[in-house]
């Protein structure tokens, strides 16, 4: 269900968004949802505490993701 959600949505909002910035915050979501799920611990996983060190490295990747984006 969540997988035809997303196909269904990146599908409509492509066109009007463009497809570059769909990808970009499809990319940008994964890596904050990764961080929560780490720092949390949900769904079972070993809990990962957000230090700034591996902050600087998710605005590091979402900086390579933009700089991507825009070239």
């Amino acid at each position: 269900v969540l997988l035809a959600f997303y196909v269904l949505s990146i599908t409509a909002i492509a066109p009007k968004f463009g497809v570059g910035n769909a990808i970009f915050f499809v990319l940008i979501g994964q890596l904050i949802s990764a961080a929560v799920i780490d720092h949390f611990g949900l769904f079972g996983a070993q809990q990962i505490p957000l230090t700034w060190t591996r902050l600087s490295g998710l605005l590091l990747m979402a900086a390579g993701v933009l700089l991507t984006q825009k070239a």
